[in-house]
């Protein structure tokens, strides 16, 4: 089941991007279950993290932005994929602050962008979904990548930090050997000489600091920073392509 939640003010757009939305998945024979929202307000008061897999949301609305919205779904620990909708190419460049996937514009070919949006998306889930076994200090695991938030250096141990239920195993090992054997399947930045961070977790960054999408904010060295905001900074234009 594919999820998508869809915030638009005008009914005549709202009802054509369900509708392109549906088209596109029943091409892949995928089940698909659509939530439309006419406000900012409501769905910032009704989304959680993991109850989407794709946010559609328009720019231009009456009581919250889309931009605002999207700030405030990051700022609650939201990291579902967003896309921007808007009838004005001038508002593309936000995507970057809150890691948007894409930018679709309201026009003619909404129906297209849709579903290469989408089509994009289901492939970052795919990619996502790799597994590889790790052996622990406790045994052999099955870690799925997109369930690593962080590795941390504790002694002649490095801890990984998983999303699921915070989760943390140790194996006994360099945090620089174990960010170069998780960096084949993923795509991971050292933040300090103790920290490497799972970039797809980052929700936003500023000098010196980066935030998680489950609310918990790292500290970044001062040596490293510069390195990490070009890496952060990659990552999302490629998610953009």
């Amino acid at each position: 089941m594919f999820r998508v939640a869809v915030c638009d003010d005008e009914p005549l757009y709202l009802a054509k991007e369900k509708q392109a939305i549906e088209s596109c998945l029943a091409r892949y024979d995928t089940n698909c279950s659509v939530r439309c929202f006419s406000s900012g307000t409501e769905i910032v008061n009704s989304c959680s993290n993991g109850e989407y897999d794709l946010i559609m949301l328009d720019v231009e609305m009456p009581d919250l932005d889309g931009i605002t919205v999207a700030k405030q779904l990051r700022e609650k620990g939201v990291g579902t994929p967003i896309a921007y909708v808007s009838a004005h190419m001038n508002y593309s460049t936000y995507g970057y602050h809150v890691n948007a996937v894409r930018f679709i514009l309201k026009n003619e070919d909404i129906e297209v962008y849709i579903c290469e949006c989408i089509e994009h998306v289901l492939e970052m889930n795919h990619l996502n979904d790799r597994v590889v076994d790790i052996e622990f200090s406790l045994g052999k695991r099955q870690i799925k990548i997109s369930d690593i938030l962080y590795l941390k250096s504790e002694g002649n141990y490095t801890e990984y930090i998983l999303s699921s239920n915070n989760e943390r195993l140790r194996k006994k090992t360099t945090i620089k050997k174990e960010t170069a054997n998780v960096a084949e399947y993923g795509d991971f930045v050292s933040i300090s000489a103790k920290l490497s961070v799972n970039l797809q977790h980052i929700t936003d960054y500023c000098r010196y600091s980066i935030t998680l999408d489950n609310g918990e904010v790292l500290s970044v060295s001062q040596k490293k920073y510069n390195e990490v905001e070009a890496a952060i900074i990659m990552y999302r234009r490629g998610k953009c392509l």
